[in-house]
């Protein structure tokens, strides 16, 4: 999917594949993105990644502490099923509260944007909502 994106070095905007997937998380799984991964779902390049995920079970998200491009978004959308579920967000993410849990309430949708900050070595939370089913 192409969209415009603003360039990270240059501030200029262009035309660009944006990484989009769509994975499905099961039951006291854990999601490790990585810098380089042969799962193309977890794998973040440099610049804008969105991942649609459907929680069917309480899950951790772990995030690279290095080999990550400076500024680097992780865009997630986190739909839950029919049941409350718990986030957490472990190493190579901050989140706010600082505890790193999400919990969403049942057919609802988190919407959590991160950044990446190298002097930091993690993904840091810019912004969070949720969206109720209708």
């Amino acid at each position: 999917m192409s969209t415009w994106i603003q360039d990270k070095e240059s501030g200029n905007w262009l035309m660009s594949q944006a990484t989009i997937r769509k994975d499905t998380i099961t039951y006291a799984s854990t999601v490790a993105f990585a810098a380089v991964s042969s799962t193309t779902s977890l794998y973040l390049d440099a610049n804008i990644n969105k991942r649609y995920m459907a929680a069917t079970g309480a899950c951790t998200l772990t995030a690279p502490t290095s080999g990550i491009a400076a500024d680097t978004e992780l865009h997630l959308e986190i739909l839950c099923d029919g049941t409350d579920r718990t986030m957490t967000f472990s190493t190579g993410f901050e989140c706010h509260p600082a505890s790193g849990t999400k919990a969403i309430e049942s057919n609802t949708t988190l919407i959590i944007i991160f950044k990446y900050n190298t002097a930091e070595s993690k993904f840091i939370e810019v912004s969070s909502s949720f969206t109720v089913a209708a």
